[in-house]
């Protein structure tokens, strides 16, 4: 079958896009290093990934500290 440039280039951001979803953050800085050289280009997109990553890192301490907490109030255990 014949396409188009127009739905090849659909096709393509499609499958690109599936791709991403697949990778956790942490992967998708490790692609931009092996794409583009360690921290070069993509500073944008850096960031936002480090904060996200940081974020995330954030939350999972939280939830340790509480759970934690909760722990040591409850006479049961």
């Amino acid at each position: 079958m014949i396409f188009s440039r127009k739905e090849q280039r659909r096709q393509t951001v499609e499958e690109n896009f599936e791709a991403r979803e697949k990778r956790t953050d942490e992967d998708q800085l490790a692609l931009l290093d092996v794409r583009l050289g360690k921290s070069q280009g993509a500073q944008k997109e850096r960031t936002r990934l480090a904060a996200k990553i940081e974020k995330r890192k954030n939350e999972e301490l939280s939830n340790k500290v509480k759970k934690r907490k909760k722990r040591d109030k409850d006479p049961e255990n």
